[in-house]
């Protein structure tokens, strides 16, 4: 599985952003489901779903939100904000 992950990171999946990218992978270390997720984080398991296809971005609340829930020490919220301008492929 590992390896798997890993090469998805190399590669990556068309539309997806670092932010998907890594949201995806914290949950999955973490062991944390879409609708687990979304009821801490208060929000509509489809946007959740979205966030990781990279065919949503996040609010700045819901990227700090995320990043508590998942204990990723400020990555999420930074790759929010670098990602800047960018727009996501929808």
């Amino acid at each position: 599985m590992q390896h798997r992950c890993t090469l998805l990171r190399a590669i990556g999946t068309p539309g997806m952003s670092d932010f998907s990218r890594e949201l995806t992978r914290l949950m999955q270390v973490r062991g944390v489901g879409v609708r687990e997720l979304a009821r801490a984080a208060y929000c509509n398991p489809g946007h959740i779903s979205n966030l990781r296809s990279g065919k949503a971005r996040p609010s700045p609340k819901l990227a700090a939100d995320l990043d508590r829930q998942l204990a990723a020490g400020g990555a999420l919220e930074e790759l929010r904000v670098s990602a800047g301008g960018r727009t996501s492929a929808v």
